[in-house]
């Protein structure tokens, strides 16, 4: 949500890609109703891809589809993870497209003060153990500082947590929504907790 609020203020967006995995997105797990209701509010087109980002048969197709369209850059949220920077870089070399990430090793300070500044809101709606009382919580600059103390990545750059956008500066009016109950999955990095966003009508 940061990386498109400031790359939107300089370049006109055209769309979003979202990877789904089991009919619902990677990680967050949130179902495309709500993925849906996003778009909806910030005016854009979305295409979906089965599968993770980096093996999906679907992605490398899209990505030329909106380069062949006059589309020449790609705008990811990546902060610190040097393998996925450089997977992601190959991926848009791939398809002709230019890959853009305006939070690249920023510093964790300014990346809290800047998410305030774009009036972003987000629920975090998956943690892992150790983080359940978290669960459909606002993240707010205060949830940055208790987790950092604690010892965590306070951005969750490790996996520890997963938010879901519900209002930021470029929504034409907030979601509304509930929360499901909780639910305990796991998967190849151990338990992991849901709790999921359903949009009122």
């Amino acid at each position: 949500a940061l990386a498109f609020s400031i790359c939107s203020k300089q370049m006109e967006p055209c769309g979003l890609i979202i990877c789904l995995e089991k009919d619902s997105s990677l990680f967050h797990h949130q179902d495309i109703e709500l993925i849906k209701a996003q778009a909806q509010r910030m005016n854009m087109h979305v295409d979906f891809a089965t599968g993770h980002w980096k093996d999906s048969p679907e992605l490398p197709g899209l990505l030329k589809k909106y380069v062949n369209n006059g589309v020449p850059n790609v705008v990811f949220g990546d902060i610190g993870d040097e393998k996925n920077y450089k997977r992601k870089i190959q991926l848009c070399q791939n398809a002709g497209a230019t890959p853009i990430m305006p939070l690249w090793r920023m510093p964790y300070p300014h990346l809290i003060n800047l998410y305030e500044k774009h009036k972003i809101k987000s629920i975090i709606t998956m943690v892992r153990n150790g983080l359940q009382d978290l669960l459909g919580s606002e993240f707010t600059k205060n949830t940055f500082m208790k987790l950092k103390e604690a010892g965590y990545d306070p951005l969750g750059e490790k996996g520890e947590f997963h938010s879901t956008l519900v209002d930021a500066d470029f929504f034409s009016s907030p979601i509304t929504y509930t929360l499901s109950k909780v639910e305990e999955m796991e998967d190849n990095f151990g338990k992991k907790w849901i709790r999921k966003i359903q949009v009122k009508l």
